[in-house]
């Protein structure tokens, strides 16, 4: 996806001493060392130049923080109640068929209360629909077709114990990348399985240091205030991406 001005640079960008390589212009990345621990290295230091522009343009987008929020408030609908309904009433999808594709189109749209921006809707939409076929059991069908009853009985509670670290891994897993055909399958992957890992260490930081403490106006932060808390501390957030991130296999996502 394209950025606004002050993106991730230009040119290649390497680890040093012969670590490895990724390229990123205007912000975009556009091929990954085909490597797995050298395009961990790589991406590593790529992660670590990311402009203070480009990190506040995808982090604060007022649509980008009310999709992740409603997240969260899925968990409640539909694994606590159980319910398609007041899905309904709170985002105006109803339960027929294609709901699941239809709520990331409505949590993504660019224009309403909750506008995104053009150049972030791409992004935004990729990691709710990851998040949906994760959300129903890796089920495509039912993410792509199924109606609310059949997305309830597909439900994967646990999933959501991670809703933080896995909408966190994909969106700037989609944020940083072009679009689906400019980098190899080989390279998705090395990027995805890094961010992920990126993404489990910028919320456990989180948990560490503002989970259950007053920030702001918020009495006690949650993990539903990550997105206000990367907003109001972008040093905080610059430190976490500049944090060396180990070579360590497949990745796990923290909870929530």
């Amino acid at each position: 996806m394209g950025t606004s001005g002050g993106g991730a640079g230009g040119g290649s960008s390497g680890s040093g001493g012969g670590g490895g390589t990724v390229t990123i212009v205007g912000g975009n990345l556009k091929e990954v060392d085909p490597k797995e621990k050298e395009a961990w290295s790589a991406l590593q230091q790529a992660y670590s130049g990311l402009s203070g522009d480009y990190l506040g343009f995808i982090a604060s987008d007022s649509g980008v923080v009310a999709a992740y929020e409603a997240l969260h408030r899925l968990h409640v609908m539909l694994v606590q109640e159980h319910s398609w309904e007041n899905v309904e009433k709170s985002f105006g999808v109803t339960g027929a068929s294609g709901c699941l594709k239809r709520l990331a189109d409505a949590l993504s749209a660019e224009d309403g209360p909750n506008a995104v921006h053009p150049r972030l809707r791409a992004p935004l939409h990729s990691a709710l629909m990851d998040f949906f076929t994760r959300m129903v059991g890796d089920n495509v069908l039912v993410r792509n077709t199924g109606d609310s009853a059949s997305v309830l009985s597909h439900l994967t509670p646990s999933v959501f114990q991670s809703t933080s670290a896995l909408f966190l891994g994909n969106y700037l897993t989609e944020s940083l990348r072009l679009e689906e055909l400019s980098l190899s399958r080989l390279a998705r992957s090395r990027l995805a399985k890094f961010s992920e890992t990126k993404a489990n260490q910028v919320v456990a930081s989180f948990a560490a240091k503002y989970k259950d403490q007053p920030w702001g106006k918020i009495p006690q932060v949650s993990y539903r205030n990550l997105f206000q808390v990367i907003q109001g501390e972008p040093e905080w957030l610059a430190e976490q991406l500049r944090k060396e991130v180990r070579y360590q296999g497949q990745a796990s996502s923290a909870k929530q």
